[in-house]
């Protein structure tokens, strides 16, 4: 039987996958066939799949995931940040519409509010397996109730946000798990960073090294960088692919060094 984290976890192979090569290249299909497969496990039992997202958490047919990982994690985010409650999706949904429903979690924020938001785009995509959640949740823990709780259900279905406390906790929790980040999404943010901080600003040229800014300091990566075939360009996906899998298998303190 697949669990919620499993399929969490096919999930967001999938979503790499897209973002890292076309629709149609053999890794994308690969995940995405992958991805089905998983569903149909879990609808073996189940006629249809609400995964949805509120207050730093994520609910799974409207039970809070326990034990959140880095893919939940980055779950929520792609969901929250598009202003997405959630998606129910069918049992029997073809590939086609998964990968409808994968392209909308890599579509920036920004372009989706450019399209008009969540709602026009999917309506726009004609889907019959996957809709938008209409239900929001939270997790309510021993003791809370009353109005917010409409009925007491065990499953923690209500109204309204999560306490600040709760979102502070589980923060401090996940910088304590292992930081396998994803590299692809660093660079895409330090770009993004880059380019508005130095927006109007000119520079002088240093001699030997292409474009206007000067050549970055890696330290001691920067002999690893070069000896693997790194340029002054963007990385290549197989040079992407290659690093991700490098920091992958380094301790978690050595992962967070990086980083700083």
């Amino acid at each position: 039987m697949t669990t919620f984290l499993e399929l969490a976890q096919t999930l967001q192979m999938a979503v790499k996958a897209l973002q890292m090569y076309t629709a149609v290249h053999p890794r994308s299909q690969e995940a995405l066939k992958a991805l089905a497969a998983a569903l149909a496990e879990w609808h073996r039992d189940r006629t249809e799949l609400q995964i949805a997202a509120s207050a730093g958490k994520v609910f799974a047919d409207g039970a809070p995931v326990e034990g959140s990982n880095l893919h939940t994690t980055a779950l929520q985010r792609q969901l929250s940040e598009r202003q997405i409650a959630g998606f129910v999706i069918q049992r029997g949904v073809p590939p086609e519409e998964l990968l409808a429903m994968l392209e909308i979690l890599i579509l920036k924020p920004a372009k989706l509010e450019e399209a008009g938001g969540v709602a026009r785009v999917l309506a726009g995509k004609n889907l019959r397996y996957i809709t938008l959640s209409q239900t929001q949740y939270r997790e309510v823990r021993e003791g809370e109730g009353g109005e917010a709780d409409h009925g007491g259900s065990s499953q923690g279905r209500a109204l309204g946000q999560g306490a600040a406390a709760g979102a502070a906790a589980e923060e401090r929790a996940l910088i304590a798990e292992p930081l396998a980040f994803d590299i692809a999404e660093a660079l895409d943010l330090w770009n993004q960073h880059l380019t508005a901080a130095t927006q109007g600003l000119t520079f002088t040229t240093v001699e030997g090294f292409p474009g206007s800014l000067p050549a970055a300091d890696l330290g001691s990566l920067g002999r690893p960088a070069e000896e693997a075939g790194w340029g002054p360009g963007f990385p290549t996906a197989p040079q992407m692919e290659s690093l991700r899998q490098g920091l992958g298998a380094l301790p978690g303190e050595a992962q967070l060094s990086i980083l700083k």
